[in-house]
């Protein structure tokens, strides 16, 4: 007998899906459906003709935007592989430390599965919290990072709603003032971005209030049921620019991550400090979206900051492993973490992406731990009660 119940996931159970990499020479692009999570027995045949055959998108214009957003997509989720957690003098805990950037994930994604799906309106709605979370992520980690996490915290934790939360002017006025890259950046080059990402914002929020008559999608053709390709093309074309202006402005945030190096030749694969550095597969993925020309002018420009210095000197200061002391190190992963038996002996391709899930795995863990406990959920009799109250005049 068939039940719905099998599309769901149970009651306050979570599950993430991540995946790691390890490629020789340029990347190749890592489909939608990989990066999304999607099965493709869910797909709908618009969507499965879309992102698995050519037949919808002959037109090389349109495959190529299709390209650039998921190269965009996958230079975002880079950015996981860098968060640190600094432990500051209050002794603020490393949990739900990077919330507002996997939430904004979670929005993004759901945005690009809706367009998908062919509802244009829902994911460009979708597209304004994304960039409000990427933006209230960077601003917590540029005020607190060098001082103390607990004003993130009392917001976090507090149910204080939007108090002690920043308008996204204001917070995104905090992150082009004080980003660490930032006194690199030409003048006139900021104000682009700023005004680039202000007026992005400004538009999408005309989706979430009354939209006048040349505002909504059924503007640009179709009607109620119906979807023009302008309309479909036009999100596409959003969400790329979307894109390129919160991976600069997370570059800027991180410019560590124009930087790689290999972590393991000094620590191994699950030791040394949590995030700061980017590694060579990161920074392919960082540099086939915003291109070679970009990520050189940008590096020339940050290579003499001086927390850039700092780390590069603090690294290499350390000594390589052998061979030997990086087998034994993971050896001892095998031990611990289920799974890791499977992998072929000295495989550095195979033990780079296993490591490179897992942590992303356990980065997403550790940032939707639950603090609800049994005392705040609502007894079944009350919430059927108030249920039938809501249902009768």
């Amino acid at each position: 007998m068939n039940s719905i119940f099998k599309y769901f996931k149970e009651p306050h159970s979570k599950s993430f899906v991540t995946f790691g990499e390890y490629f020789e020479g340029a990347p190749d692009d890592v489909p939608l459906i990989t990066l999304l999570g999607l099965n493709s027995e869910d797909l709908k045949p618009f969507t499965k003709e879309l992102l698995s055959s050519n037949e919808l998108s002959e037109d090389e214009d349109i495959k190529t935007l299709l390209i650039e957003l998921s190269r965009g997509i996958n230079a975002l989720y880079q950015f996981q592989d860098i968060l640190d957690i600094p432990l500051d003098e209050d002794g603020a805990t490393i949990i739900n430390r990077h919330y507002a950037y996997y939430e904004s994930l979670v929005y993004l994604r759901e945005s690009v599965v809706s367009w998908l799906d062919k509802n244009v309106l829902g994911a460009l709605t979708l597209l304004r919290p994304f960039l409000e979370l990427s933006v209230l992520h960077l601003y917590w980690h540029v005020r607190c990072n060098k001082s103390s996490f607990k004003p993130y915290y009392d917001w976090l934790e507090h149910n204080q709603g939007d108090k002690g939360r920043p308008k996204f002017q204001l917070a995104l006025n905090y992150v082009l003032d004080n980003a660490p890259a930032i006194e690199c950046v030409r003048k006139k080059r900021l104000h682009e971005l700023k005004q680039v990402i202000t007026n992005m914002y400004k538009g999408l929020c005309e989706y979430h209030h009354s939209p006048k008559l040349d505002e909504p999608t059924t503007a640009r053709g179709g009607g109620f049921g119906n979807l023009a390709l302008e309309s479909f093309l036009y999100y596409l074309h959003a969400a790329n620019i979307l894109l390129y202006q919160v991976v600069y402005l997370f570059i800027l945030t991180y410019p560590m991550s124009l930087f790689p190096v290999n972590r393991w030749e000094k620590w191994g694969f699950n030791k040394g400090p949590v995030g700061l550095f980017f590694d060579s597969f990161n920074c392919s993925r960082l540099e086939v979206f915003i291109g070679t020309d970009n990520t050189n002018v940008l590096r020339e420009s940050f290579k003499n900051l001086e927390d850039v210095q700092a780390l590069m000197k603090w690294f290499n200061g350390f000594p390589d492993l052998t061979n030997e002391e990086i087998d034994a190190e993971w050896g001892q992963l095998e031990k611990e973490i289920p799974g890791f038996k499977d992998t072929s002996a000295g495989d550095l391709r195979q033990r780079l992406a296993l490591m490179r899930a897992f942590n992303r795995g356990t980065g997403w863990a550790l940032n939707y731990v639950s603090r609800q406990t049994k005392e705040d959920e609502m007894p079944d009799e009350v919430a059927e009660k108030l249920k039938r109250r809501l249902r009768k005049w």
